[in-house]
């Protein structure tokens, strides 16, 4: 994601070289046309590569980035030519220029600074599968001021590189995207006010959050979060994940809450949830018994009850882009500083 162009507002989900934009570190659109819907059967000697926009306006470019572990670009495709959130749909490790890598899951939102320059190391065998937003400089100005007067008027993202991405926004950004992809946008203001809601809602989480622990504390908890994330439908128990691990249970188990404000059960839970939204929202028709059995969930029944607690939705209301619910925004029943917390994952990264 990386050269984020503004300019006429267009829908340009299959138009080439229209809006060309490239996520952080992502290359330009070299698959024009392709079929770039999320696919769960990529495999590892792919060299897929597609860096594709769906929409671009003056104010915010928003677009799609598939790339396999094998492809010349996965390493380092580049430094972003525009100021980007992204929501991983794959697990992989980032790693910022002279700092700490940390694992991007589906947990959270990496940001990227124009110019900013990362490189990244594969995690999940399908290799790095994310949408990502730019916005405009001046858009991102306003967004920080208003959450922190302080912080002068230049545009910056979070410096750690990512943020909390809570439930609601997760399943929004899911939602908006899928209905770009649909069909041509009816209403462009209506999805840049959408697009400010979430970075708002990112931005804000990430002033709310304390002091970094120590380094190893934090190393501790990027490996519990890589072995969750590698292993979302086995079944597992504390001792054996603190085998793994190389530390007592009491110690991983209580680390982990610590930084993240999650059980280790509880965090595995959120990552089953969030890809079946993308299993099921990418294949309508997807099975959702077995899509559950596979997650490791010990029914359809139970599948569903936690996806609607998660998401205020069931299941079957993701099916459908145009007719997906959207989820309101916490925005009154709790205080702005709970707004994207919902377990505020750890990171590697100083």
């Amino acid at each position: 994601m990386g050269k984020a162009t503004t300019g006429t507002t267009q829908h340009v989900g299959g138009t080439k070289d229209q809006g060309r934009t490239t996520p952080p570190g992502h290359g330009a659109a070299r698959t024009p046309g392709a079929d770039v819907a999320y696919d769960a059967s990529v495999q590892t000697a792919s060299a897929r590569y597609v860096d594709k926009p769906v929409f671009r306006s003056d104010l915010v470019t928003i677009g799609l980035f598939r790339c396999a572990p094998r492809s010349p670009h996965f390493r380092d495709s580049g430094p972003p030519e525009s100021f980007l959130f992204v929501f991983p749909r794959t697990a992989v490790e980032i790693a910022h220029e002279g700092q700490r890598p940390f694992l991007a899951d589906t947990r959270v939102a990496t940001v990227y600074n124009r110019g900013q320059r990362y490189q990244r190391r594969p995690v999940d065998p399908r290799g790095d599968a994310c949408e990502w937003f730019g916005v405009d400089p001046i858009l991102l100005a306003d967004a920080v001021a208003s959450i922190d007067p302080r912080g002068g008027n230049e545009p910056r993202m979070p410096r750690r590189g990512w943020v909390s991405c809570p439930p609601w926004v997760y399943l929004r950004q899911r939602n908006l995207f899928n209905r770009l992809r649909s069909g041509p946008a009816s209403d462009a203001l209506g999805v840049e006010e959408e697009v400010v809601l979430l970075l708002r809602a990112l931005l804000t989480g990430a002033a709310e959050r304390s002091a970094e622990p120590r380094p190893e504390s934090l190393a501790l908890v990027e490996a519990a979060r890589r072995l969750l994330a590698e292993s979302l439908g086995t079944p597992q128990t504390l001792s054996g994940v603190a085998a793994q691990l190389g530390y007592s249970p009491f110690h991983v188990c209580h680390t982990f809450r610590k930084l993240t404000g999650a059980s280790l059960h509880g965090y595995r839970t959120d990552l089953r949830l969030r890809e079946a939204l993308n299993r099921i929202s990418a294949a309508p028709r997807t099975d959702l018994s077995d899509l559950a059995q596979e997650l490791g969930f010990s029914s359809h029944s139970h599948f569903t009850a936690r996806f609607r607690r998660q998401f205020g939705v069931p299941p079957s209301a993701a099916r459908n882009a145009k007719a997906a619910p959207h989820p309101r925004p916490r925005l009154g029943g709790a205080p702005e500083s709970q707004l994207a917390r919902n377990g505020d994952p750890p990171s590697a990264h100083q």
